[in-house]
């Protein structure tokens, strides 16, 4: 996953466990019902979409085995079939291969709702307290020391550390930030941003 934008977005690992998001042992997140039914559904639909797609490579894995055999007998066979490209079942046997642990990882994340997952926020969406409006779903607080503050303009850029992730928020000017001070940041919920780890795309 790429977002255009300057600070780029956030991205970094989380432990996502029935609906609460883990970055490390010291802060997490509770998940609001609809993000959860959000992650739910994305799973189980994704269990689906792999489950018919590795019945259409079965099948069309077992249609070259069975035009390989009629061509040794010497059997009329038709020679536009995909089937006749001595390339297209080592493809199909790739594709399973690859899919097929997939299925796997995604069926025991269903069973389980658990698992490791990508978090994204914008620098903008990591907000002091003291900054957040109504419209502001803020997270839970946690403390953090400054380890890089860049004025621009009307902004600070800060850089700081939660867990082991180098992250950045955008913060108004109306007080000055310095490197080595501690602050208080949240997370924007409203326009938090979850990732499949393996495959980076979007569950919401």
């Amino acid at each position: 996953a790429t977002f255009i934008g300057s600070p780029a977005m956030n991205i970094f690992e989380a432990q996502y466990d029935n609906g609460t998001l883990s970055i490390g042992d010291s802060y997490s997140i509770k998940l609001k019902e609809e993000y959860v039914k959000k992650h739910d559904a994305y799973y189980e639909a994704e269990v689906k979409r792999l489950t018919e797609e590795i019945e259409h490579l079965e099948k069309e894995i077992k249609g070259c085995e069975e035009f390989l055999e009629k061509k040794a007998h010497k059997e009329k066979v038709d020679k536009n079939s995909p089937y006749a490209d001595s390339n297209y079942m080592s493809f199909m046997k790739m594709e399973l291969e690859k899919v097929k642990p997939l299925l796997e990882k995604y069926q025991e994340i269903v069973k389980s709702k658990s698992h490791l997952l990508k978090m994204g926020i914008r620098p903008e969406d990591v907000i002091r307290p003291e900054d957040a409006t109504k419209k502001v779903n803020l997270s839970n607080k946690f403390k953090t020391k400054v380890e890089l503050s860049e004025l621009l303009g009307r902004e600070y850029y800060v850089h700081f550390i939660l867990d082991k992730f180098r992250l950045i928020s955008k913060v108004s000017d109306n007080d000055l930030i310095s490197i080595g001070d501690e602050i208080e940041l949240g997370f924007n919920l409203n326009n938090l941003h979850i990732f499949d780890i393996d495959t980076t795309n979007l569950i919401f």
